[in-house]
């Protein structure tokens, strides 16, 4: 579901059962005889996808990125790093002042590949902490302590190797093309 297509009470009784939110971030830049917001319309197009079988809302897209590269082709809008850097900030204390929560994933069971693993890994789940809010770098270490984000460390061989198998595939392809 689109916020696009609720009002502030939707959205108010959505944050009394739910705290997750979908933010796209895209960008207005060439791509040869495709639309200028490729890289928009996919992401979005996941996005419906996920929100269909979730529930989960989505936030309106960012549609200018960083491309300066691109400036050239008509059509290409691009935002200074910095700028685009600040405006994410901006929305994700927005969303998060609202109540939204966008969960961040970082060492645990989705990077657990048997050639990342350097050390014997608990068998145990982590308890996510609570997040105070947007942190510095001595508060994210304080937080996270052994610097996973919680949840399993460690998900079954035959999982890894489905994750592992499919992003093999996804770079087979695109290298069938160059």
């Amino acid at each position: 579901m689109r916020i696009e297509e609720l009002n502030w009470f939707d959205v108010e009784e959505y944050l009394k059962h739910e705290d997750r939110l979908i933010l796209v971030l895209g960008a207005c830049e060439q791509h040869g005889f495709l639309s200028l917001l490729t890289d928009v319309k996919i992401p979005v197009a996941l996005a419906d996808a996920a929100s269909q079988k979730t529930g989960v809302f989505v936030a309106p897209p960012l549609n200018f990125g960083c491309s300066p590269y691109f400036l050239a082709y008509p059509g290409t809008f691009s935002l200074r790093t910095s700028t685009l850097l600040d405006v994410v900030e901006d929305l994700v204390r927005s969303a998060y002042r609202q109540g939204f929560r966008l969960k961040p994933t970082h060492a645990n069971w989705l990077e657990a590949f048997p050639f990342t693993q350097v050390s014997d890994l608990p068998q145990e789940e982590k308890i996510p902490p609570r997040i105070p809010g947007l942190m510095n770098a001595d508060q994210a270490r304080q937080v996270y302590g052994d610097g996973s984000f919680g949840g399993p460390y460690l998900a079954s061989e035959t999982v890894m190797q489905d994750i592992f198998q499919a992003a093999l595939e996804d770079v087979l392809q695109l290298l069938k093309f160059e």
